[in-house]
């Protein structure tokens, strides 16, 4: 079994590859980054812990399922 140090090693030597997806990805995170526009969503508990600095994004294909 290796140890922890063989799998931090392994584990940065192992690199992404570009799909176009990833790049739109990095793409609206660079155009949208910088809007501080609004608040933070406080009605579900979980959601009040989030930091404003954070970036999300949501999905939805043609039927509208998240």
């Amino acid at each position: 079994m290796s140890n922890l140090g063989d799998l931090q090693s392994l584990a940065s030597s192992i690199t992404a590859v570009a799909s176009p997806f990833r790049n739109y990805l990095n793409d609206l995170y660079e155009k949208y980054r910088s809007l501080d526009e609004d608040t933070v969503a406080d009605y579900i508990p979980e959601l009040a812990l989030a930091k404003p600095e954070w970036f999300g994004v949501c999905g939805y294909n043609r039927r509208t399922d998240i």
